[in-house]
């Protein structure tokens, strides 16, 4: 598997990201989204486990518990129900955020899945034994307690919701780039009824330096304070409007966020984009996150569990190496250092201290190369097996970082006496996922110093693959190919 070339953005759109000054210790964003597709997804579960517990009450209600085979065999079809119910849901889109406010649609909804389930159930239980009078009983009484388990259930997912949609916890925040006619007759077209997504304002730099009217939405800035929202997690998407040389410049400086970007669809620029809709508005998708809000929350169930269970594992080892370092120089344990995170935000990385405190390279100024004196004596062995890495755990744990993602730098590193964002154009596209502590540029040798600029391409272009083809087995098979292939190598050091 080859790497993919990466799309190119203009060379000066990673000089103008912001980098971080001093301590910088900027978290994930301070508003929380819940994202609609992860809540559609829980709400088919929850359904999916109802509609199976009304099979249960029904096996009770009818005293068929002392056969063994009977229960095991209703519960088999009631499965199948419960399965092709929910499918109807979904088929119907019965978890889309603007019918879940609609008690009459839901309804609706519910009755021609149950009547799916019921079907599905009557074919089931006629092959398995044939229909009677005591399994149409059984059939109707389970069709009667799913309908109530499913109606009920139903009630305080209602409350909840709308208590989220009132504190905005489901709206998914946009802001429109431009000023101009067009952004206006999207701010007067608004759906109000999109209760998934909200304009937030405008932002566009030329009416903030002339003071131009625009309505009813608020005038929030220019395009670095929307970079800065978009950083914070305060706007999750962006339509651009304006004149072409207005749109590509916008577009070149938000493209190395996570932000999803829009532009009005226009029949002679668009060909080839995809069209959708959002605050109820025809927009093209010109930049979509790369992972899907279910896959991001896949991908941090993974990395949770398995860095607490490493944590826990390697404990005994994360101590003797503390006591090692503490012996053999003075200093802290424990080597803080800021690099550029998620979304281009800087955060601290942990790391088993491996140089002489005095001789410390807080903002990577200077590589370190083989043979380097800053390095004392159990720090090169650290080094060495890339076991001054461990406490990166921390930072998963945390949520600054994954376990599989692309290596985190230091703001000031360089490639051939060169800043890494001066040196490959598109660099920054590579924080539009989380940094890991390991990566597809590493278990493919890809490491350690970066003396010219060719090091730091390849590295690049396998990031990008990576964030371009992302999938839970992709993440296991990268953890497993760094176990086989070891931390350790002629680059570690």
């Amino acid at each position: 598997m080859r790497p993919q070339r990466a799309r190119k953005a203009a060379s000066s759109t990673d000089r103008l990201l912001p980098l971080p000054r001093g301590d910088a210790s900027a978290g994930p964003a301070a508003r929380h989204r819940l994202p609609l597709s992860v809540i559609a997804h829980l709400l088919v579960s929850v359904d999916l486990l109802l509609l199976i517990a009304a099979g249960l009450l029904s096996i009770l209600a009818t005293k068929h518990l002392g056969d063994d085979g009977v229960v095991g065999r209703h519960l088999l079809a009631v499965t199948l129900a419960a399965l092709a119910a929910s499918a109807v849901l979904r088929h119907r889109r019965a978890y889309h955020i603007t019918r879940l406010f609609l008690p009459k649609v839901q309804a609706r909804f519910v009755a021609s899945s149950l009547a799916t389930g019921f079907v599905v159930l009557l074919c089931s239980l006629a092959l398995q034994e044939g229909i009677d009078g005591r399994l149409l009983t059984w059939s109707v009484c389970w069709l009667t307690f799913a309908g109530l388990v499913v109606l009920a259930g139903k009630l305080p997912i209602w409350h909840l919701l709308a208590h989220w949609r009132n504190r905005g916890v489901l709206t998914r925040r946009v802001a429109i780039v431009g000023a101009t006619e067009a952004g206006r007759e999207i701010a007067a077209r608004y759906d109000s009824k999109d209760l998934g997504a909200e304009i937030v304002g405008f932002y566009d730099d030329s009416a903030l330096q002339n003071g131009q009217g625009l309505g009813d939405l608020p005038l929030l800035g220019g395009t670095d304070q929307l970079i800065e929202e978009a950083q914070r997690g305060s706007v999750d998407a962006v339509i651009l409007t304006g004149r072409t040389p207005a749109i590509k410049d916008a577009y070149a400086r938000l493209c190395n966020l996570a932000t999803e970007t829009y532009v009005l669809p226009d029949a002679q620029s668009t060909i080839g984009l995809r069209l959708t809709t959002i605050c109820g508005i025809p927009v093209c998708a010109v930049e979509q996150g790369p992972l899907s809000d279910w896959q991001v929350m896949k991908k941090a169930l993974l990395d949770r569990s398995v860095a607490a269970m490493l944590l826990l594992v390697l404990s005994p080892i994360l101590l003797l190496i503390s006591v090692l370092i503490k012996l053999d120089s003075r200093g802290p344990v424990l080597f803080r250092q800021t690099r550029i995170g998620f979304n281009n935000v800087p955060f601290l990385c942990y790391k088993f201290r491996t140089m002489y405190s005095h001789m410390a390279d807080p903002l990577a100024d200077v590589q370190t190369v083989r043979g380097d004196r800053r390095v004392t004596r159990v720090g090169r062995w650290l080094r060495r097996l890339s076991l001054d890495e461990l406490p990166q755990v921390l930072n998963v744990l945390l949520g600054d970082m994954s376990l599989v993602g692309p290596r985190p730098h230091a703001p000031n590193t360089k490639a051939g006496g060169r800043l890494f964002t001066e040196a490959v154009e598109g660099y920054a596209r590579r924080h539009r996922i989380k940094p890991g502590i390991t990566g597809w540029a590493q278990v493919n040798g890809w490491r350690g110093e970066t003396a010219t600029v060719e090091q730091i391409e390849q590295r690049v272009k396998y990031d990008l693959y990576y964030t371009a083809n992302w999938s839970l087995l992709f993440d296991l098979r990268i953890l497993l190919l760094t176990l086989v292939r070891g931390m350790s190598g002629p680059q570690a050091y």
